[in-house]
């Protein structure tokens, strides 16, 4: 029988070079973002509020992100600008990605104070840039090095996962 010491590592404690080594095989591996259902579970309570539909979506970090509904000014009929806001808690997920949306439908009409239609397809622009900036920080070494010292994943010396 043979016996063999394995030395551990935490991701602090590795070099630099087994950092990078790390961190390329976190991103060469199939990943879900994290909070990407809960991110598009925001966008469709929002849309059902109005009555809309989200038709056809795609969101990355290295393509063009877009998130596209059936809006038209006839779902705007009779919506008060303030609705979206003072209804938060018939529509809202309780997500981070809701008050992505407020912010995009109140910033919007601070300059376009009736344009309900122009709101909420600021709205929706609004969380589809949130959802992507999520998924590039979620891509970033500093995420990696947050992620891994907060889980407590171990590593070989030269990087790979143990």
């Amino acid at each position: 029988m043979r016996t063999e010491t394995i030395n551990v590592y935490k991701y602090a404690e590795l070099t630099e070079e087994a950092k990078d080594t790390a961190f390329s095989a976190y991103l060469s591996n199939e990943y879900e973002h994290s909070y990407l259902k809960e991110n598009i579970a925001s966008v469709r309570a929002f849309c059902d509020f109005f009555g809309v539909s989200i038709k056809d979506y795609s969101l990355g970090t290295c393509s063009y992100s877009y998130i596209k509904t059936d809006v038209c000014n006839a779902h705007m009929r009779g919506v008060k600008p303030s609705s979206p806001i003072h209804l938060i808690d018939s529509w809202g997920t309780g997500y981070c990605m809701d008050y992505s949306l407020l912010e995009g439908w109140e910033d919007y009409l601070k300059e376009n104070p009736s344009d309900t239609l122009g709101a909420f397809k600021s709205a929706i622009g609004k969380a589809a840039t949130d959802i992507v900036k999520d998924m590039e920080w979620q891509e970033s070494q500093e995420y990696y090095e947050e992620m891994a010292e907060g889980n407590e994943l171990e590593y070989l010396a030269n990087g790979a996962y143990y």
